[in-house]
């Protein structure tokens, strides 16, 4: 693997989320009700 290669590779893990990332984790909130995001969202409303 040359090192913009290794660069590439390694990105995704690098950056917090990218946008697929947080489409997966908003549904997995919506299937985890016990979130405790979800939590506050059902005492806030």
């Amino acid at each position: 693997m040359t090192h913009t290669e290794s660069k590439k590779a390694t990105k995704p893990q690098n950056k917090k989320l990218s946008k697929p990332d947080i489409k997966y984790e908003e549904e997995m909130e919506k299937r985890q009700p016990k979130s405790a995001l979800d939590i506050d969202r059902i005492s806030n409303s």
